[in-house]
């Protein structure tokens, strides 16, 4: 325990390969399991991103270029190679998880669903809405949320007191659980809670 620094990992690590999937149907109650968890499961999950974004024409931003004109958008094929080109979301900063539990969600980490996360960008609504249908009927994720700001303008989400979530930028939020992954199984993280944004 004193090597992991964390009474609640080596309490995990402890259970070892056998660990029952009720174990890990517990709330999350420290930061520091919640950023274990994000770590083993991010890579599942940006694979998982990658593919929907073949699939349903979804591109990834790219990083601002010097000689660039704005923001620009580009498909990825998910190689190491060309990662570096992309602006990804990755994993939440450990500062930005403080502020986020400090300030908004009274520091319950259980509540902090987006430290693994991503967006993707599309061009078309016809396509953002494929990708949406494509999460809700695979059997390897497990919709855990969702939330738009999708709406001809915006005005009907103001006038019902959402001023936070819209700022002019249409999107749906999803968080998902990889629960049906076999390898986020293999890896007891298939019950974390990742965010998906689905941008127009």
């Amino acid at each position: 325990k004193d090597v992991l620094q964390s009474t609640t990992l080596a309490d995990i690590v402890q259970l070892g390969p056998y660990m029952s999937v009720g174990a890990t149907d517990r709330p999350t109650n420290t930061l520091d399991q919640l950023h274990s968890q994000a770590y083993l499961v991010s890579d599942v999950f940006r694979e998982m991103v990658v593919r929907l974004g073949a699939l349903h024409n979804g591109k990834f931003r790219l990083k601002e270029q010097m000689d660039s004109e704005g923001v620009q958008f580009a498909a990825w094929d998910g190689g190491e190679d060309s990662m570096h080109l992309y602006k990804l979301g990755g994993i939440k900063s450990i500062s930005s998880c403080v502020t986020k539990l400090e300030f908004n969600l009274g520091r319950d980490p259980s509540r902090l669903l987006d430290m693994c996360r991503e967006s993707l960008y599309f061009d078309t609504v016809s396509d953002l809405r494929a990708c949406l249908d494509a999460i809700v009927h695979d059997p390897s994720l497990e919709v855990a949320g969702v939330k738009s700001t999708m709406s001809l303008s915006g005005s009907d989400l103001l006038e019902r007191g959402h001023t936070a979530g819209f700022a002019g930028m249409r999107f749906v939020r999803v968080n998902l659980r990889l629960a049906g992954s076999e390898e986020a199984k293999e890896l007891c993280v298939h019950t974390h809670v990742c965010e998906l944004l689905l941008i127009l």
